[in-house]
């Protein structure tokens, strides 16, 4: 009697946790826009990563929204960190980002600003400092190209 009330409640829980209505996002059907040009200003290895990683976004080619993107970074690098002997462990790296986005139709222009920062640790050599260093700025490229898209595709619907 109780393995059948155990199975009847497990289920009427899945009956009502697979109809509630959650449905995945899929991105391609929410771009509906095209990114004509990207301008960017200043860092050019951030600049880059940053052209490199909405370039590769899934924007669609015959989207009727065409936008138009002027992007200016300013990094900053600080120390974050020092130990007992006063040498320096972890430094801190400041990513504010102005981005423009215009739309071809209207001319309308929305602005945007993005700020993300991280810490990486000083090496042993020098290499491994300049490592490190790369490795979060791709990390944080990552974090204000998913914000960018983010935004447009909110802005777009």
């Amino acid at each position: 009697m109780k393995k059948l009330t155990n199975f009847c409640v497990i289920l009427i829980l899945i009956f009502f946790l697979n109809s509630c209505g959650f449905k995945l996002v899929n991105n391609s059907e929410l771009l509906e826009f095209n990114i004509t040009n990207i301008e960017t200003k200043n860092n050019k290895r951030i600049d880059f990563l940053i052209k490199q990683n909405l370039k590769r976004s899934l924007s669609n080619k015959e989207a009727s929204n065409q936008i138009k993107l002027v992007i200016e970074n300013k990094v900053n690098q600080s120390v974050a960190e020092k130990n007992i002997k006063n040498q320096i462990t972890k430094y801190k790296i400041d990513i504010n980002t102005n981005v423009q986005i215009i739309t071809a139709q209207t001319n309308k222009i929305r602005q945007l600003d993005i700020s993300v920062f991280g810490t990486y640790e000083f090496g042993d050599t020098q290499a491994v400092t300049i490592n490190n260093k790369k490795t979060l700025e791709d990390l944080l490229v990552k974090r204000i190209s998913k914000k960018i898209l983010n935004k447009i595709i909110l802005d777009i619907k």
